[in-house]
């Protein structure tokens, strides 16, 4: 087994990513790096990760192309928002990967991360603590429609998977009550000012509930704060609620923003995990 600083080393080298190395490579790969190690996942940021949760594998193989082409689209709507307003969320954060690619990309650049995960969030806060991350604001609390307590379902094996929404494909634990706000209320509670042009970033990734975060952040929405949003749209999370990904596509046009196929230089293949909107003209 090959020792957890030369892995990482080479990771670096690569441009903190491994390349694509079909079926047998990945499975030699995996077996070839400890289970558990600590990375510099992104530059200047080091953290703590465990192999066997697909977050952490997909982001520490993958790098920038997680999820591809998420992060070179966020980032470019970050860059391009007025400074003084510009700040990113991500909501549904997990370990915080996209928070920390984009402000390592963009020194003082401010993110919040939302997570109802209590053990998830006590890791993003040592994170934060031990990389000294000022600008990156961990919040345990979930988005949602209206303010009050709901159940949340820790997945047992694959963090990402966790979810407001019990799931019969995924082994989840005993539900944990977790603090729930529209997002409305939370920059209220925050005194967060509308921004008066386009300017703030989000991904919002939480495994079903979207529609009802959407719901929360309408007034947002329809005063056309955000900049461009990132959507997870899958079938097998959508149907947990009825409407589908469809439907999400409706709700983002009632509130004013419309999907999108190419941003900037990037297309975005049809069918993609994640959905791409941006402000109607």
């Amino acid at each position: 087994m090959l020792p957890a600083r030369l892995v990482d080393r080479i990771r670096q080298l690569c441009g903190y990513r491994f390349p694509r190395m079909g079926r047998l490579g990945n499975q030699l790969f995996w077996k070839s790096i400890p289970r558990e190690m600590r990375s510099e996942i992104v530059p200047g940021i080091e953290v703590d990760l465990n192999f066997g949760d697909s977050v952490c594998k997909g982001t520490f193989k993958y790098g920038a192309a997680h999820e591809w082409p998420t992060l070179p689209v966020l980032e470019h709507w970050v860059r391009a928002a007025p400074e003084p307003a510009r700040l990113f969320f991500d909501i549904g954060s997990n370990y915080g990967y996209f928070s920390y690619f984009l402000m390592s990309r963009l020194p003082g650049l401010t993110a919040y991360a939302f997570e109802p995960n209590p053990d998830t969030f006590q890791r993003l806060e040592t994170i934060k603590r031990e990389n000294r991350l000022a600008h990156f604001l961990p919040q345990n609390l979930g988005l949602g429609e209206t303010e009050g307590q709901l159940d949340f379902y820790p997945a047992l094996h694959n963090t990402g998977d966790s979810s407001f929404m019990k799931r019969d494909d995924v082994d989840m634990g005993e539900p944990i009550p977790v603090p729930v706000l529209p997002f409305a209320a939370w920059i209220e509670r925050e005194v967060l000012r509308l921004p008066s042009s386009p300017a703030w970033v989000a991904k919002i990734d939480v495994e079903g509930y979207e529609k009802y975060t959407l719901r929360g952040m309408a007034p947002a929405l329809e005063a056309r704060a955000f900049a461009g949003i990132c959507l997870e749209m899958l079938e097998s999370t959508q149907s947990l609620t009825d409407g589908g990904t469809d439907s999400l596509i409706v709700q983002m046009e009632s509130y004013g923003y419309r999907r999108v196929m190419r941003v900037d230089r990037w297309d975005i293949p049809d069918g993609n995990t994640n959905a791409f909107f941006v402000p109607e003209v």
